[in-house]
């Protein structure tokens, strides 16, 4: 679910940034042009996030590839419950790499057990997330473009799961 309010705040940020651009060029700063590019792709790729539609349509898409591949999943959108400020799709049951990446650092053993138990192999997951990426890219011409440790889920035996589809490309 979206925060109330939290539009206006980003479109007020981003007004700010356009903002400092305007100045940087007025006061010919040429150091700092090549911030306009950036601002830009961070005022358009804002205002597409802030749509879950689009974010639903990519899950969607990414969902229908992943029938065909048994090492990812993504969840299934309900789009009878999802408008552009709630998306609603399945729960996916796992460990983001995020947590995974915690566990190790802080020597969590009984965690780490735990996920061995349920068939987890790391050299196994890093090569289904590589090949599940370049089986999207080369099979379908579309992939998750947000690969970063909380969007990655250990599922069990290896399958990865996917979350966050606000940059799909």
């Amino acid at each position: 679910m979206q925060r109330p309010g939290i539009r206006a705040k980003f479109v007020r940020d981003l007004l700010l940034l356009r903002f400092m651009v305007r100045l940087i060029f007025l006061f010919k700063i040429r150091r700092f042009y090549f911030m306009r590019d950036p601002v830009r792709e961070l005022d358009t790729w804002t205002r597409d996030e802030l749509d879950y539609r689009r974010e639903a349509a990519n899950c969607k898409l990414l969902y229908e590839n992943s029938l065909l591949t048994p090492s990812e999943s993504v969840p299934n959108v309900y789009w009878d419950f999802t408008t552009s400020r709630v998306l609603t799709m399945d729960f996916l049951e796992g460990w983001s790499v995020a947590d995974y990446l915690r566990m190790l650092e802080s020597g969590d053993q009984a965690r780490l057990d735990e996920l061995k138990a349920n068939g987890f192999v790391p050299a196994i997951f890093s090569a289904n997330v590589i090949s599940n990426f370049l089986s999207d890219a080369f099979r379908f011409g579309v992939f998750h473009a947000d690969l970063h440790p909380a969007n990655l889920l250990i599922l069990k035996d290896n399958q990865v799961g996917y979350v966050d589809f606000g940059i799909v490309a």
